[in-house]
């Protein structure tokens, strides 16, 4: 089975490219996981041969693999395979007017039907947050990058709980503040 999602990023194919380059930033920016370690096996930079050793905690637990890049052509794409768990992913990277359009492409060998709709939700996740953080890269905010990654880091759906809190506890202070200042006007006349 296959799966193939792309997003446009507003940032050059180099800037996308260096961020999905970075195994444990890319895999740091899927919120449905914590990455545990990412050990890599081989000397040198990104290249055909080169492996890693990543263990993710998610809901159901925690996933331990090896890795291998099979191909990678700088700023175009990146395919590599996870050898016990029997996926390969093709990341392409293509300039497209203003921008770059990046694609996921995976390849699920065992099982996969029955992981299409969980896999989609975290794809799409996982772009997003690829597409955030690369567009955030490219502009002048660079410097919030840190604070950034702890907020994609996040379930999207506890985001939506957390924005929520942070909302009440905002209005909580707001009106605070305002009846302070109605009973200073009120009290000091």
């Amino acid at each position: 089975m296959q799966i193939t999602k792309s997003i446009y990023i507003f940032a050059p194919p180099e800037v996308v490219f260096r961020t999905i380059s970075n195994v444990p930033l890319r895999l740091s920016l899927n919120p449905f996981w914590r990455v545990v370690e990412v050990r890599k096996l081989t000397p040198g930079k990104l290249s055909k041969g080169t492996r890693f050793r990543i263990r993710l905690r998610t809901s159901e637990g925690e996933v331990t693999y090896t890795s291998e890049c099979i191909e990678v052509e700088e700023n175009r794409k990146i395919r590599s395979r996870a050898i016990e768990a029997g996926f390969e992913v093709l990341l392409s990277v293509r300039e497209v007017a203003g921008g770059t359009l990046l694609t996921h492409t995976e390849m699920l060998k065992n099982g996969g039907e029955k992981l299409k709709g969980i896999a989609e939700e975290i794809l799409e996740a996982w772009l997003e947050n690829v597409k955030r953080y690369s567009e955030l890269r490219n502009s002048r905010l660079n410097f919030l990058i840190p604070i950034v990654r702890r907020w994609l880091a996040i379930n999207p759906r506890d985001r939506e709980l957390l924005k929520a809190v942070l909302l009440l506890d905002l209005s909580v202070t707001i009106a605070g503040f305002a009846a302070l200042l109605i009973a200073r006007v009120l009290f000091t006349i």
